[in-house]
């Protein structure tokens, strides 16, 4: 579009109203000149209304007009479409539709950076993969079975916890990544520590879908503020159930536990909202309780979630409120 179209719109939509407004005032002024001569007073004010009435409805449009091409100026003025590709219109459709055009593209544009960027995130584990399969044979040639099992679980853990481009998991497959997170830590504790998953092997339990990496935070959690302090070490629990009301996942340590202060604390902290920059119970790695928490709370509502119930020098158990069924 040239930077002549806001003329041709305007001449467009002028031209009926012109026409108008001239057969009116030629009309007008042969009935004032008639009843002038013949000394007709009643029709000379009737013919004095009319071209009133003309000329407030030649104002009304020429104030209609000027209005209407200063907001459209504002609009233009106050966004970021160049000037030069966008020239002034009297249908508001066509701005609207213009708008619209350009939004797609963006979104367009910005797909297809998200693409590049995931195609290009890609790399990194596959050479990661890579680097641990060589680790594996190598151990294998020389005997070396821990190191073998060791970075085998450890390229498990990763393809889970970075490849999958799933949000959504069966609980089966939650399970499975804590098996290869505690496989891992049992190199560094050995027989300190042990892991007992009491899940049933129902479909109902083991193909249960929910949000990727929500149990295994949680257990690092209680192994590294629950169990690593003590000496002679102790267990992880995971147990479920459905009740009524949801899907209720525990998982339980006889570690330290946690004072009355500290629970409340903790709960307190959970119970924030969710864009809370707080930060104090987050882990070292990024994947914090509360970022547990947050992203259940974001995904299912707020009356699901996290939450701690302790007792010093007994233990902690984390409770996963989940709803029955999600719908994505």
């Amino acid at each position: 579009m040239n930077s002549d179209s806001f003329t041709v719109n305007k001449k467009i939509y002028l031209v009926p109203f012109l026409f108008f407004l001239i057969a009116a005032g030629c009309v007008n002024g042969l009935l004032l000149f008639v009843s002038a001569c013949l000394k007709m007073f009643a029709l000379m004010l009737f013919c004095a209304f009319i071209c009133a009435c003309e000329a407030a409805i030649g104002m009304f449009l020429l104030f209609f007009y000027k209005k209407e091409e200063l907001a459209i100026s504002f609009f233009l003025a106050g966004s970021k479409l160049p000037s030069s590709r966008i020239a002034y219109s009297r249908n508001y459709d066509m701005l609207v539709k213009h708008a619209v055009d350009m939004l797609k593209r963006d979104s367009m544009q910005n797909k297809r950076q998200a693409q590049y960027l995931a195609l290009q995130n890609q790399i990194n584990p596959h050479f990661l993969y890579n680097t641990l399969e060589a680790i594996r044979s190598e151990a294998l040639v020389e005997g070396l079975d821990t190191v073998a099992s060791m970075s085998e679980n450890l390229a498990h853990y990763f393809r889970y916890t970075i490849s999958s481009t799933f949000d959504f998991v069966m609980l089966s497959d939650e399970i499975q990544n804590v098996n290869d997170y505690f496989s891992i830590q049992k190199f560094r504790f050995g027989e300190r520590i042990s892991l007992d998953i009491d899940i049933p092997e129902s479909e109902m339990f083991q193909t249960y879908r929910m949000p990727k990496l929500i149990l295994q935070p949680i257990v690092e959690n209680a192994l590294i503020h629950g169990i690593e302090p003590k000496v002679e070490g102790g267990i992880i629990r995971i147990s479920a159930e459905f009740t009524n009301l949801g899907l209720y996942i525990y998982i339980e340590d006889d570690g330290l536990g946690m004072s009355p202060d500290e629970l409340i604390d903790l709960n307190r902290h959970l119970a924030k909202d969710v864009f809370s920059s707080d930060t104090k119970n987050a882990q070292h790695d990024g994947i914090a309780v509360k970022n547990v928490n947050d992203r259940l709370k974001l995904i299912y509502g707020t009356r699901y979630g996290l939450t701690y119930f302790s007792l010093p020098n007994v233990g902690t158990t984390a409770e996963i409120f989940l709803p029955l069924h999600y719908e994505k």
